[in-house]
């Protein structure tokens, strides 16, 4: 049996967001056991100033990106992949809110020495 898992904390973005009253952070959990993928995100200071839709965006080390819809007021989400992405090699993910077809980064993630920034998520 192959497992793995990883851990990721997420941080809000100051660049966009320096208006918020508190500062948006999240726990994002993945676990890849036997081919299939697991993720369980966990947010905190969801900001009420922001309205719109909010979406999670997970890469992985082939930097191939899954987009997972997480509604007008999220606190967290599940979601289980029917294919193994490759996280052995990295992973990234972030938080953001789409209004009026603008997408807002709020919050991002990535493994450390994982070739993929901000700016690549933006």
């Amino acid at each position: 049996m192959a497992y793995e898992k990883k851990i990721l904390v997420l941080k809000q973005t100051d660049t966009d967001l320096t208006n918020l009253k508190s500062r948006l952070s999240g726990i994002m959990r993945i676990e890849c056991e036997n081919g299939v993928t697991e993720f369980h995100l966990s947010l905190i200071n969801l900001p009420k100033e922001i309205t719109g839709e909010y979406y999670l965006m997970v890469v992985d080390g082939n930097k191939s990106s899954y987009h997972f819809y997480l509604g007008k007021t999220p606190s967290g989400a599940s979601n289980v992949f029917s294919e193994c992405p490759n996280f052995k090699s990295g992973v990234a993910c972030g938080i953001y809110s789409v209004k009026e077809g603008i997408p807002l980064t709020l919050a991002f993630a990535r493994d450390d020495g994982f070739n993929y920034s901000l700016l690549d998520f933006k």
